[in-house]
């Protein structure tokens, strides 16, 4: 067999794994950690592809899963390991002003913008030692990572997803998708509010992430805005912060969220914002976690800290 590296392990993994030994039952064992019966399945894949073994196998005929020969001899040491790792985390309640605790957070690149500022800021304040991480925002994938405890949180539009007992949101804010144009641009000469029929007549900077969210939901609207896309030659990105700076140059129009101008870091000059009589989505914003994490002090003291920071946001 060979070596594993300690580095490719969640420490998650070894709980799931603790647990089906005990379980010997995928379903049971998702009962018994609060996540959902793929989760689990999907930490046993990884289980196996890191130790290069079954480690659990289910017999002809039978709802129970067997250990295998090396599972067996793993099985100790791992329920050992999981015992002392629980006791090591609850050895004192946690301290914000004096822990060294790394958060993992994902967010997508509107959020980050808008808020990772303040969040740096606020820390450095009343928890110097705190550190953070951030990850990419993928709809698909981010309730999973919940679950599996890849990521502490996640932050952004939770659009059109199944609903899941073991996950849990908390709203933050709220914001409305408007027009965004050079100050210079044609359009600002016909009207203050644009037509779809003006907006129809220009290429757009498309904000790749943000469409691919909302493609979908807001069916109508889409619609008529994939239909202009066959039409004209536009431009995908997908950095936001490129935003004001590829329009502000170009006759490009994009649609994206207002607040995003109030980003300190961006130069708004020579930009106009213009509401839309055909596109009158609004963004919803909300923090995501799971069970686990409403028993971690230091995980619900991060998203207090959080919507703090966003009160003024609304």
């Amino acid at each position: 067999m060979k070596k594993v590296n300690i580095s490719s392990i969640n420490i998650n993994l070894l709980n799931v794994l603790n647990t089906l030994f005990k379980e010997r039952n995928t379903t049971r064992a998702a009962k018994k950690l609060g996540i959902s019966q793929p989760a689990v399945s999907h930490s046993l894949k990884k289980l196996r592809e890191i130790f290069n073994d079954d480690l659990l196998v289910k017999p002809p005929n039978s709802k129970k899963l067997q250990l295998t020969q090396f599972a067996k001899t793993l099985q100790h040491q791992v329920e050992e390991t999981v015992v002392r790792i629980q006791s090591v985390l609850n050895f004192k309640d946690f301290d914000p002003s004096n822990t060294k605790r790394k958060f993992k957070i994902a967010l997508t690149d509107y959020c980050a913008c808008l808020l990772l500022s303040d969040l740096y800021m606020k820390l450095r304040e009343i928890a110097p030692q705190v550190s953070i991480e951030t990850f990419p925002f993928d709809l698909e994938q981010v309730q999973n990572q919940i679950e599996l405890n890849e990521i502490d949180i996640a932050i952004g539009e939770f659009l059109n997803i199944p609903s899941n007992k073991n996950i849990f949101y908390k709203h933050l804010f709220k914001d409305k998708i408007v027009c965004t144009l050079s100050s210079t641009h044609p359009l600002l000469a016909k009207e203050n509010k644009l037509s779809f029929e003006n907006f129809a007549k220009y290429p757009s900077l498309i904000i790749n992430p943000f469409y691919k969210q909302r493609i979908g939901y807001k069916e109508l609207e889409l619609k008529k805005f994939e239909d202009k896309m066959c039409k004209n030659q536009n431009l995908v990105t997908h950095n936001s912060t490129m935003v004001f700076q590829i329009i502000r140059n170009t006759d490009l129009i994009s649609l994206i969220p207002m607040k995003i101008k109030n980003v300190k870091a961006f130069d708004t000059e020579g930009i106009t914002m213009l509401e839309t009589d055909f596109f009158n989505s609004v963004v919803n914003i909300s923090l995501c976690y799971n069970k686990v994490a409403k028993a971690d002090k230091g995980i619900m003291w991060l998203i207090k800290t959080i919507e703090e920071i966003t009160k003024n946001l609304d």
